[in-house]
């Protein structure tokens, strides 16, 4: 099998998760040989984490474990606002198109 420089496989490694190491690969990745991978969580022995500190990873600062700052999801420091004022607009969208519904067929019953 020749194994290609363009051949990549993701998988993420969290060698300080407690109680073992861990780690995940996303599905459906095509391997080199093009074969598909199932993906999934899986646990590793110390045996990672000690392999992994002999290529230079060290564990993580005290204190400084938690989310990234740079995480783009919508629960960031101005997500729970945007939802909020998004879901304002919807609703007043919605109160705007009810009443506006029900003034048309009023002046409509008037008119007949």
């Amino acid at each position: 099998m020749e194994i290609l420089a363009t051949d990549e496989v993701t998988q993420y490694v969290y060698p300080y998760a407690e109680p073992l190491p861990v780690t995940f690969m996303p599905p459906r990745q095509t391997s080199p040989g093009g074969t598909s991978s199932i993906g999934g969580w899986y646990m590793a022995d110390q045996t990672l984490t000690t392999e992994l500190e002999s290529f230079g990873v060290r564990p993580p600062v005290p204190g400084l474990v938690g989310p990234p700052e740079h995480d783009t999801g919508f629960t960031g420091k101005l997500g729970w606002p945007a939802i909020a004022l998004a879901t304002l607009i919807g609703l007043c969208a919605v109160a705007l198109f009810i009443g506006r519904r029900s003034r048309r067929r009023s002046l409509a019953g008037r008119a007949g």
